[in-house]
């Protein structure tokens, strides 16, 4: 019995480290354009807490050279991976310090939406005539790598996909 009360305890405490801490439970993709030189989109993060406002870094191009966010695009029919990156070379980051130009607070069961222009130039292998999947991951803390915040709110970490949008390269 006394076992038991101890498993329902830790049960709980699990459950309960869900809702109590920031966490985005969603990341959505939009294609808002498309032309022959760069794909326009627009991605949505949402805190799903009910309780704490969240801190989360702004992705930005330089963002790709450290991988804290990543687009791929899978070629249907033949599923060869294309990858965005616009850097000339990688950074090796091992933090970044949030303030008030890379980052923004998400207060509880709110949403926040940036919107990112891809340069077809930049994505590789090069893109030819026709479709593709095409989806986003946030990396944030992870490995030796740490997002860091003198302020009292709790900082998304973590990893999550977006969903996968369909675009046709003509």
């Amino acid at each position: 019995m006394k076992l038991l009360n101890i498993f329902y305890s830790i049960a709980l405490l699990y459950l309960l480290s869900f809702t109590c801490h920031g966490q985005i439970n969603h990341l959505k993709m939009e294609l808002l354009a498309e032309s022959q030189d760069s794909i326009k989109i627009k991605l949505t993060s949402t805190n799903t807490s009910r309780t704490d406002t969240l801190l989360f870094y702004t992705p930005t191009e330089e963002s790709f050279c450290v991988t804290v966010i990543s687009i791929d695009l899978i070629e249907v029919g033949t599923n060869k991976e294309h990858s965005y990156f616009p850097c000339t070379e990688i950074a090796d980051l091992d933090h970044i310090l949030l303030n008030k130009t890379n980052s923004v607070l998400i207060p509880p069961s709110d949403s926040f939406s940036f919107d990112l222009s891809l340069d077809k130039k930049r994505i590789s292998p090069h893109l030819k005539k026709g479709r593709y999947r095409m989806k986003a991951s946030l990396y944030y803390g992870y490995g030796n790598f740490k997002l860091e915040s003198a302020t009292k709110y709790t900082v998304y970490r973590g990893t999550k996909a977006s969903n996968d949008v369909s675009i046709n390269v003509k």
